[in-house]
């Protein structure tokens, strides 16, 4: 267990973290014969852990080795759309879907209906990057950011914008289920810029990737975790703007 959870960390750090659909390493350059994807989850795999068992409210599979989907709200939760000192919510979306999201328009439009099936209002954006859109750029309130069970993500833009660690991780969806652990599209490089973003969110080419972030990390890989093939389905984090 030590020396998967050092993997996973030693991908969060390195730009070349390449996850191909089908394959069955992860390529890093130093340790060619670790196995890989099949426990990082990116290319939508099952892990060696038996996560074939067991299933959560979406019946999906986390990065390691159980569903990402199996933590409700305690019985005491009530979905508040006011947050505290005039800020904004965030989530992660309760569905996945492959590199295709109809551009970042398409992507913001998806987390718009998320958010509204969910009783959710305001204007939302997908934290989706391209070389041309970056998220930070579209997205214009100061914040800060909770999550829609009331804990703050960041106190600010500037939070979000830089390599800054968050307050925690935005791990709960439009409904408060909690997503542990589930790659998240993003097309953010380790450095903050555009990366692989699955030809401006328009392709799911296997032989395309795009970059994604991971709902375990408050660090900076809950945007850049590693790469993977537009082919497969992730989740999208939504900014209320």
């Amino acid at each position: 267990m030590l020396g998967r959870r050092w993997l996973f960390g030693a991908c969060a750090m390195l730009a070349g973290c390449n996850l191909l659909s089908g394959a069955t390493d992860l390529v890093t350059g130093a340790e060619p014969g670790v196995i890989g994807d099949r426990d990082a989850g990116l290319d939508g795999a099952l892990d060696r852990g038996g996560d074939t068992g067991g299933g959560g409210p979406d019946g999906s599979r986390d990065a390691m080795t159980t569903n990402d989907g199996g933590t409700l709200p305690d019985a005491a939760f009530n979905l508040d759309a006011s947050p505290p000192d005039g800020g904004r919510l965030v989530f992660v979306t309760s569905a996945q879907t492959a590199g295709n999201l109809g551009g970042v328009p398409g992507a913001d439009q998806s987390c718009t209906t998320y958010a509204a099936n969910a009783g959710l209002g305001g204007a939302w954006m997908a934290w989706v990057t391209t070389a041309a859109s970056p998220a930070s750029s579209r997205l214009t309130s100061a914040g800060p950011w909770y999550l829609v069970t009331g804990e703050r993500v960041a106190a600010s833009k500037a939070t979000l914008a830089g390599a800054t660690t968050l307050d925690r991780p935005i791990d709960r969806d439009e409904h408060g289920v909690q997503r542990i652990n589930s790659p998240v599209w993003t097309g953010l490089s380790s450095g903050g810029n555009g990366g692989g973003d699955c030809s401006n969110w328009t392709s799911t080419f296997v032989s395309l990737t795009g970059a994604a972030g991971d709902t375990q990390y408050a660090s900076f890989a809950w945007q850049q975790f590693g790469n993977a093939a537009c082919s497969t389905a992730h989740r999208l984090y939504c900014f209320q703007n």
